[in-house]
């Protein structure tokens, strides 16, 4: 199990190393997704330590992908991503204090409709 633990880490790491910014935005808005959908079968199953996790994670990437933003060459589309990502943390710790579901699936919507903008933008 070790040796398959390190070559998937190993195989991540290349991934990341060779990607263009325009998939690593697409890779963390996949991993915010996925997180939060884990976030949400936790929360249903009442295992409060993998909500936890998994919305922290969630943020964190969430946290990323904010402050990867230039504000100065994004403009207006940069602020109103800043407004969206800030709008979705706080949705986050709202669904992780009160294990609101639809809270977390309401933003996994918001992220999912992003990821298909930057797809296509690929």
């Amino acid at each position: 199990m070790l040796n398959v633990s390190h070559a998937v880490n190993a195989y991540k790491q290349t991934v990341t190393a060779t990607a263009t910014p325009l998939d690593l935005v697409i890779m963390l808005y996949e991993g915010a997704i996925d997180s939060i959908d884990k976030s949400v079968t936790a929360i249903n199953n009442k295992d409060i330590h993998a909500k936890i996790r998994c919305i922290d994670k969630a943020i964190k990437i969430i946290e990323e992908l904010l402050y990867s933003l230039n504000l100065e060459i994004g403009g207006e589309i940069a602020y109103n991503l800043q407004d969206l990502y800030l709008h979705m943390m706080l949705e986050l710790t709202i669904a992780n204090g009160l294990n609101d579901a639809s809270k977390a699936r309401h933003v996994e919507s918001l992220l999912k409709e992003l990821l298909e903008g930057w797809k296509h933008i690929r």
